[in-house]
C-alpha cells in the first residue's frame, strides 16, 4: 500500500527494500562470477538474460491479468537499466 502524500516512509520499508536491493545485487555478483563474465559486452549479455528470463516474467501479470502494457513496459525497462548498470559496475570492479 503507498504512503500517503506528504507522510514519511516507515523505517521497515526502507530496511527491506535496503536488503532486497542487497540480494538482488549480490545474485548479480554471484551470476557473474559463477559465469566468469568480463567485460562491458558480457555484462550487457548477464543483464538481457536476467531481464528476458526473471525481470519480464515476473513483471508479466501487469501485461496478462490487468492489462497495463505502459506499467509492465516501465517496470520490466527500469529494472533492465538497474541490471546493466549493476552487472556492469560489478564487472569493472572485479
Amino acid at each position: 500500500m503507498p504512503a500517503e502524500p506528504g507522510s514519511k516512509p516507515k523505517a521497515s520499508s526502507l530496511i527491506g527494500q535496503f536488503i532486497s536491493t542487497w540480494l538482488y545485487t549480490f545474485g548479480i555478483a554471484v551470476l557473474l562470477k559463477i559465469t566468469g563474465t568480463g567485460g562491458i559486452a558480457g555484462a550487457a549479455a548477464v543483464g538481457m538474460i536476467i531481464t528476458v528470463l526473471f525481470i519480464a516474467p515476473i513483471h508479466s501479470g501487469h501485461l496478462f491479468f490487468t492489462g497495463k502494457r505502459k506499467l509492465f513496459f516501465i517496470d520490466v525497462s527500469e529494472r533492465a537499466l538497474g541490471s546493466l548498470v549493476v552487472a556492469t559496475i560489478l564487472t569493472i570492479w572485479s
